[in-house]
């Protein structure tokens, strides 16, 4: 059970830890032997604390024991980008110049969070001095797309975005000032947000200079998951003043009102560069899309189910390079199926049929992957007849 806990998000763990299914030393250690095995082949991940978050996963063990309060994150590891202070260990910004660079105290967010419980056990790579949308730093090298290698991870929080698309860590902080959380989650393919600026409390030791226009106009710190979930969560643990910020503000969240329609500004043409007309037309046509869907749940329901079929298309390229990602997120999407009668005819109708049989030509030493793909090809025959055709003409194994 340990070795796959590192599937879960970081409140599917939080409540483990709580209830007692599982301790947050297992949940550590899980994710310690992910980064093990995973590290090496992405980089994201450029320094582990791991005897000091052992201690601390004991105590929030003991805890729970004791029946103390707990925080919503509590005994969950935290991933923490290298431009963010932790009190003992050097800010280095990714390079030569700050390798030394070591603050007497957390940083607000990263005080924030050990509050609710968090416990941060690795930090993260970026760009040098965060300034670039993709993450190649002079200190640790580049940072890899966790899905294809010869694509960016993103910039310049990269190192976060690809720790967490990996499994290497369940939740994490990183920062933004053109993108720097919203370019790595979109590269990565995990959730991410950028608060208005002075929601989250920012400060920070080196370097002591008075900061560029920029940061201090439009720098934000913010939290990224791979579930939306999980991100607010952690939005919820950092929010509000902190008096080391005197622009930080007692900011509150709140849900919309019970059958209040959300708002969602679209801005398909930026200003400050030119968008490709084609770009420009698909973000208008996407927001047409959820603005048709608002009003209907079933619409909306389609639409996601759809897009699974889209992922097992994309899953057969990704598993030639990562089979170690891919087949678990296939294994996924086949349980989710088999456990919709309508998402199965979806998928089928997606002529996902060809590329289940593609990821069995490419995973012949992964029984369980044999075998439970032939056991949905099965039941894709059984609502589509062009899928009996294909697995009659092609060779499964």
């Amino acid at each position: 059970m340990s070795s796959e806990l590192w599937r879960k998000t970081a409140l599917e763990l939080a409540s483990d830890i709580r209830n007692g299914k599982t301790t947050s030393r297992e949940v550590l250690e899980a994710h310690l032997d992910r980064i093990e095995k995973i590290n090496p082949h992405v980089n994201a991940v450029v320094r582990v604390m791991a005897d000091d978050a052992r201690v601390a996963a004991d105590a929030a063990d003991a805890a729970v024991k004791r029946g103390d309060a707990l925080g919503p994150l509590h005994g969950v590891p935290l991933s923490v980008k290298e431009n963010i202070d932790i009190a003992g260990l050097p800010t280095t910004q990714g390079i030569p110049l700050l390798a030394e660079a070591i603050p007497p105290t957390d940083a607000p967010i990263v005080e924030k969070m050990k509050h609710a419980g968090a416990i941060p056990f690795v930090r993260t790579n970026l760009p040098d001095l965060g300034l670039r949308v993709h993450t190649d730093s002079t200190l640790y090298g580049r940072t890899k797309n966790p899905w294809r290698q010869d694509r960016t991870a993103g910039g310049s929080s990269g190192g976060e975005g690809a720790a967490l698309a990996t499994g290497m860590t369940p939740i994490g902080v990183g920062n933004d000032i053109g993108g720097s959380l919203r370019n790595p989650a979109h590269a990565c393919g995990i959730a991410s947000i950028k608060p208005t600026v002075g929601a989250i409390a920012d400060a920070q030791y080196f370097p002591v200079e008075d900061r560029g226009l920029a940061a201090q106009t439009m720098l934000t710190q913010g939290v990224m998951a791979r579930r939306v979930a999980d991100v607010r969560a952690g939005f919820l643990a950092v929010i509000g003043q902190h008096p080391r910020d005197p622009l930080s503000v007692p900011a509150h969240f709140a849900d919309i009102a019970h059958g209040q329609r959300l708002k969602v500004a679209v801005l398909a043409e930026p200003p400050g560069g030119s968008t490709h007309p084609e770009v420009a037309a698909a973000v208008r046509a996407a927001g047409d899309v959820l603005a048709n869907l608002a009003q209907d749940k079933r619409g909306l329901s389609r639409l996601i189910r759809m897009g699974c079929g889209a992922m097992f298309h994309e899953l057969i390229k990704i598993n030639q390079d990562f089979p170690e990602v891919a087949q678990p997120a296939m294994l996924t999407l086949y349980n989710l199926a088999c456990s919709s009668s309508t998402l199965l005819k979806d998928l089928a109708m997606a002529d996902c049929t060809s590329s289940i049989i593609a990821l069995l030509n490419h995973s012949t030493r992964n029984p369980l992957v044999c075998s439970t793909s032939l056991g949905f090809l099965k039941k894709l025959a059984g609502v589509n007849n062009d899928a009996i055709l294909k697995i009659s003409s092609q060779s499964c194994i």
